[in-house]
């Protein structure tokens, strides 16, 4: 992405994706956003990066689709969200199956003021939970949220249960349902099992979603560091006390240094 090569290397990949083939036209499209968010990115690269998602997205690219359907929506490529563009194409993606695009356009109707969207946006993510961690994470979101009611008791800890595998946000989140006793018994050791498992992933979610995961990281830093230093859940152990402390103490600079990212 960055380095001495990489107009050498773009000028090939634009040869390629003129040549009309969607999957070159969404890597390129990928390299120029990957470009665009490092140091040594420009205003051009994304809104290069943009027209190829674009173009790709025209041809049916389904994740192309969803790529740049979020871009659009979330305005994440230094661009003003388009919010209508935005759902078009994100729609257009979860009706061709993407997991991601059916979780994120189930969550934008669940938030609408609209009753139809408001059902469409259930149905959404009742539908895709079955395959995606994104539908679960949402339904169990909107179950908290009061948004939606839960179809049987248990549902919520059942739903986030199937998002946990490798998705920081949920992990944390079952940790603080366990914590708290939200429709579940309060479980400290499980509680502490899923703070931890949401820390040791984070680095999985990309930069531009640091909006999301960060005050959560922070939440569940502080609940561990008070976990380790009283014994609750866990034995008791200073120096893992210690670490969740500086890392707590690290988000919460973080977070007064970029408030228009945590807002």
């Amino acid at each position: 992405v960055g380095g001495t090569y990489f107009p050498i290397a773009k000028e090939y990949y634009r040869k390629a994706a003129e040549q009309g083939d969607a999957q070159m036209q969404f890597e390129f499209a990928e390299r120029l956003c990957e470009r665009a968010h490092s140091s040594q990115g420009t205003q051009e690269d994304a809104e290069d990066g943009m027209y190829w998602y674009q173009i790709a997205s025209q041809q049916n690219h389904t994740e192309a689709q969803y790529r740049y359907g979020c871009h659009l929506y979330f305005g994440t490529l230094f661009n003003q969200p388009d919010t209508v563009a935005g759902i078009k194409w994100l729609e257009k993606a979860a009706l061709a199956g993407h997991n991601n695009a059916i979780g994120e356009v189930g969550y934008i109707f669940m938030n609408s003021k609209s009753q139809s969207d408001r059902e469409k946006g259930e149905k959404y993510l009742r539908d895709g939970s079955v395959a995606s961690s994104l539908c679960c994470r949402y339904l169990a979101y909107c179950i908290l949220n009061n948004q939606i009611n839960e179809e049987h008791k248990g549902e919520l800890i059942e739903v986030l249960t199937k998002a946990v595998d490798r998705d920081p946000i949920s992990e944390i989140l079952l940790g603080n349902c366990y914590d708290k006793g939200i429709k579940c018994e309060i479980d400290s050791k499980e509680a502490a099992n899923f703070y931890e498992l949401g820390l040791e992933h984070r680095g999985l979610f990309p930069d531009e979603y640091q909006y999301l995961y960060i005050p959560i990281v922070l939440e569940a830093s502080k609940r561990l560091a008070y976990f380790y230093e009283n014994g609750v859940g866990v034995y008791k152990n200073r120096d893992k006390a210690k670490q969740y402390n500086n890392l707590a103490e690290y988000y919460e600079e973080y977070i007064q240094n970029n408030p228009e990212i945590c807002k």
